[in-house]
């Protein structure tokens, strides 16, 4: 006998309040990602405002927006949970969580909003303190039961010309007081709000240009905190010119990128300036570290980059954290695209070095060139030798690498053909008569003294230079190494020699 079915018809009574729990703690992994879900409600009203302002007094902080605010039906439409009546490809946020997300955070959230022309604000207050202690006693409401001894709406005269909304935290929980101080309530917004670049940017305009261009949804608000304006990074100047590129597939425009790479061609010393991150709608998806595994063996090279990677496809779509992209297709070709960008980028940084060294090393082998040669003692003699030995070495080894340049391979040829005939001239050039012991004025030693030990001290006690210096240190490391598992014929045979050179040296 085949089943049959019919649809099941829920009620209020079927719908636990256990469930908002699941919706509102641990949402995010960060406390201060309510910030940013405030600002995005006040950024997809219409029209968008002029300027947010975020501020912090001691455990409170507000979320001031001069947006369209809201009128009676907006607020009924807000209030609702995990409801939410935005069109996700065109806005970031679309799961109807936004107003919510303070309650695990704050006391008590206060929503006051106005549409322009309203004779009175509208005021929404969410007990938070209430619900959680529902939620930990476990009890057994329905849902709107809960919500509706916990929440209040309440009307408040005001100018017929203002507008906007105004959300408040009311008494910041101890446990994530260390999250919002100043410092890093600014750090957060500067890495993650869609704000303009910086002013010490160098090529800020030129990168703002180009993704308004190439970015449907790229968009920069005038957001404040605690008076003064937000800018996300780099914060640096000492950045080569920016790199930009589209990634598609199939036709299909996934995102579009820019990167610079540092100038010093080592790690960005600002660890907020470097790494390349995902941002959607402008704002910042994950954080820096996201793209890093796109740079496999080469991960530490991710960090002489800085740069975005904007996605634009309307079928990757970030997930409630904003942590991640939630999986599909275009989101994997995406990832697979940005592999092989990364190692490109990759690729160009050790070209550039490789010539940059390469001219290093030119420059250096022309200065050896024309460098009289005269030397003191065997010494330098010995330096300046292992000095073009290194360098005519290195230039021979660059001459035939993939990445030296055509137009550099004769002139390594030329210096080390040059360098050649200085090692021959340095070997050919006398070296100013040395003693092999300093005159003592004041003391001669007719005996050695007994707690002579090895041959760095006799070579101390003396005066002992040049060449004669240089041979002991070489003997004393050799016997120091073959008889380091036996101390007494170590001892011994070191007796021996300095015996040995007290007789020659007529030491007594």
């Amino acid at each position: 006998m085949v089943a049959k079915f019919e649809k099941v018809e829920y009620t209020a009574d079927d719908i636990g309040c256990m469930l908002f729990e699941s919706i509102t703690r641990g949402l995010y992994s960060k406390p201060l990602h309510a910030i940013r879900e405030y600002v995005q409600n006040e950024i997809e009203a219409d029209p968008p405002p002029q300027k947010i302002e975020v501020v912090l007094e001691g455990r409170n902080l507000s979320i001031i927006g001069d947006g369209g605010g809201m009128n009676p039906d907006d607020v009924s439409r807000a209030k609702k949970v995990g409801l939410s009546f935005k069109d996700p490809t065109r806005h970031f946020g679309f799961r109807g969580i936004g107003i919510w997300s303070g309650v695990s955070i704050a006391d008590k959230i206060i929503v006051s909003t106005k549409k322009k022309g309203m004779e009175e604000w509208l005021i929404l207050e969410i007990d938070c303190k209430g619900i959680r202690e529902e939620l930990e006693k476990r009890t057994v409401k329905p849902l709107t039961q809960m919500l509706s001894e916990h929440v209040a709406l309440g009307k408040q005269d005001g100018p017929k010309d203002a507008h906007g909304t105004h959300v408040q935290l009311i008494g910041l929980l101890d446990e994530v007081s260390e999250y919002f101080t100043e410092a890093s309530v600014k750090h957060y917004m500067g890495q993650v709000l869609p704000v303009d670049f910086d002013t010490r940017f160098d090529h800020a305009k030129e990168i703002t240009k180009n993704l308004r261009r190439n970015v449907f949804n790229y968009a920069t608000y005038d957001i404040f905190f605690n008076g003064q304006p937000i800018n996300r990074p780099p914060y640096i100047r000492s950045l080569e010119k920016p790199m930009f590129g589209l990634i598609s597939e199939s036709g299909e425009e996934l995102g579009y990128f820019w990167i610079c790479l540092n100038k010093e061609r080592e790690k960005i010393s600002d660890e907020d300036c470097r790494g390349v991150v995902y941002r959607q709608w402008n704002y910042t998806v994950g954080d820096r570290k996201s793209c890093r595994p796109f740079l496999e063996a080469t991960l530490h090279l991710a960090d002489w980059y800085v740069g975005e990677v904007h996605v634009i496809s309307k079928d990757i779509i970030a997930d409630s954290t904003r942590m991640l992209f939630e999986c599909s297709p275009a989101f994997d070709a995406l990832e697979a695209k940005l592999k092989d960008e990364m190692k490109n980028r990759v690729e160009d940084a050790r070209k550039k070095s490789h010539v940059e060294t390469l001219e290093e090393k030119i420059a250096e082998a022309k200065e050896i060139v024309k460098t009289p040669k005269q030397f003191g003692d065997n010494r330098e003699k010995l330096k300046s030798l292992a000095k073009v030995e290194a360098t005519k070495d290195y230039l021979t080894k660059k001459q035939q690498h993939k990445w030296t340049p055509t137009s550099q391979k004769q002139n390594i040829k030329k210096m080390t053909t040059e360098l050649a005939d200085v090692e021959q001239k340095i070997l050919e050039t006398p070296v100013a008569q040395t003693t092999l012991i300093k005159k003592q004025e004041a003391f001669t030693p007719k005996k050695m003294p007994k707690n002579i030990q090895s041959f760095d001290q006799l070579a101390d006690l003396f005066g002992i230079t040049g060449m004669t210096e240089e041979v002991l240190k070489v003997v004393e490391e050799v016997l120091n190494r073959t008889l380091s598992k036996d101390a007494q014929i170590l001892k011994q045979v070191k007796s021996e020699i300095l015996a040995a050179l007290r007789k020659k040296l007529q030491l007594g």
